[in-house]
């Protein structure tokens, strides 16, 4: 399961070099930066191999790609993916979007998608979610899913390059 169609305009299939440039020029916006976890900025070409090496190591133990390019039109307009790094019972999801194409209804419907691929195809039970506090669009996308505020404030939660960030828990339950 490769490529992903979302809808008549948006796809989700895996990074490749290729994508690079487009995938970069993207993902180093400084709002992505602040609404994300792991996301650095300025974020570069290493950051991208990187994160393709990383991509591969998971895909590997499960035997099945585990994150994808969002695609509109066939170009990269931003990423989703499981974060577990073995078979389990549930994972962390993992996405952005570059602020472009916010507020289109994209990540609505990517992430209804993904989480139908994740119970089905990948067989989790639980999907959780963490929100930097401030990110009411991210909150949003999960809520209109279905996923469930678990932890309303997680304080301190997150750590990123030395600031440390409060933070939102969803989850959501085949």
């Amino acid at each position: 399961m490769d490529f992903i169609r979302v809808d008549d305009n948006i796809t989700l299939s895996p990074l490749v070099e290729n994508d690079f440039p487009l995938f970069v020029e993207r993902i180093n916006d400084i709002k992505v930066y602040e609404n994300t976890k792991n996301i650095p900025h300025p974020y570069c070409l290493k950051d991208a191999q990187n994160a393709l090496d990383d991509f591969s190591i998971r895909s590997d133990y499960f035997g099945k790609i585990t994150s994808w390019c969002i695609r509109k039109n066939g170009e990269v307009v931003g990423g989703i993916g499981f974060h577990a790094v073995k078979p389990s019972h549930k994972t962390e999801i993992g996405y952005w979007l570059a602020s472009d194409f916010w507020n289109q209804g994209i990540m609505t419907k990517v992430i209804a998608k993904i989480c139908k691929i994740a119970f089905q195809d990948y067989h989790f039970d639980r999907l959780e979610a963490v929100v930097v506090v401030g990110n009411i669009a991210s909150a949003t996308v999960l809520e209109k899913n279905g996923f469930i505020l678990e932890a309303p404030l997680l304080k301190n939660f997150e750590k990123k390059e030395g600031k440390l960030r409060d933070c939102k828990w969803y989850a959501l339950t085949k």
